[in-house]
């Protein structure tokens, strides 16, 4: 169940990142964002049919070049604010209301996942129970840090028209039109590269459930070791999605409500495991704390929207079922 809502979630999820790498190539050549959006996937894919060493490599080098970056253009941000008219466009903290706050609560959450899907490769660590706590704690710490840096300065930046790539516009009034098309072309790598990673670590999942039984299809690694089906069958389901976006059946808005509300679900559910299997109070405390938050803000965002995961989980539920059915009856017939 937990697994089928997860893949709901990057089922919209991805599509929105590929989307708004789409966008950034619109702004220095025009033309169909899901067009670009497509390539990308298709290209990422490509990278990810290498063998699982180089794939690794790969990734290394995409989460160096995506941190050196976002350093870049974050430094390059902060030197060109006017710190004194700075504040004025941050609105003081007695005008916000709890429903703007909560408005777009689950597009700003999506923004912050991506770093815990690495506990789908963890597996492939040298010392998982070492590394895997280190690897999560320090990787929020860093997404935290890069965000609220970036939030700054969007926030005190004049008025921008573009909002799929607002730093197009923030960084070509402060190094010329050369300097936006330079963004535009690094931001487009970055996500690309981001997608990357992100659709090797969701292969990876898809592949361990088909392995443990999960899936009602088999999917196999290839000679080299990648698992190459996995990754076809997930560039399928962006691609259909990227798809409907063409056609106006979705918007990036709504791919990542969607996305974000999974998302969200997941940790609460996450709760409840841990709630069920700690072995100390204080853990039990704390779990406790992440599902009374997710419960109150989906409660708050609406049910209604809840038709979606909703699905996901009893198709889960359906499908251990049947599963466990044909257990016991292989079991009695032998």
């Amino acid at each position: 169940m937990a697994s089928l809502i997860f893949l709901g979630a990057v089922a919209f999820g991805l599509p929105a990142i590929a989307l708004t790498a789409g966008h950034y190539i619109t702004t220095i050549t025009g033309g169909p964002p899901v067009a670009f959006a497509s390539g990308i996937v298709i290209l990422a894919a490509l990278c990810l049919t290498i063998s699982p060493d180089m794939a690794a490599r790969l990734s290394t080098i995409i989460a160096s070049t995506i941190l050196t970056v976002l350093l870049i253009t974050i430094g390059i941000g902060l030197a060109g604010i006017d710190w004194t008219v700075a504040t004025t466009n941050i609105a003081p903290v007695t005008d916000i209301s709890p429903s703007v706050v909560l408005a777009p609560f689950m597009m700003i959450f999506f923004a912050f996942t991506g770093w815990e899907v690495a506990s789908s490769l963890s597996e492939e660590f040298r010392d998982p129970k070492r590394d895997f706590p280190r690897a999560m704690m320090l990787s929020f710490a860093i997404a935290t840090a890069l965000y609220l840096a970036m939030t700054f300065i969007v926030q005190t930046a004049p008025q921008i028209e573009s909002h799929e790539a607002a730093f197009v516009e923030i960084l070509g009034a402060r190094l010329g039109a050369a300097g936006g098309l330079l963004v535009a072309a690094i931001a487009t790598l970055v996500i690309a590269a981001n997608l990357t990673g992100a659709l090797w670590a969701v292969s990876r999942m898809v592949f361990a459930l088909s392995r443990e039984g999960h899936l009602f299809v088999r999917l196999k690694l290839n000679p080299a070791g990648a698992p190459v089906s996995s990754v076809i069958l997930t560039s399928l389901i962006i691609l259909l999605v990227l798809a409907a976006d063409g056609m106006d059946l979705l918007n990036i808005e709504g791919m990542l409500a969607i996305a974000g509300q999974n998302f969200f679900i997941l940790y609460g559910l996450a709760g409840f495991a841990l709630f069920r299997h700690a072995r100390h109070w204080g853990d039990r405390g704390v779990a406790m704390l992440a599902i009374l938050v997710v419960t109150g803000l989906l409660v708050v965002e609406g049910l209604a929207s809840l038709s979606y995961p909703v699905a996901l989980a009893l198709v889960g539920v359906v499908g251990l079922s049947i599963r466990l059915w044909i257990r016991r009856k292989n079991a009695s017939s032998g």
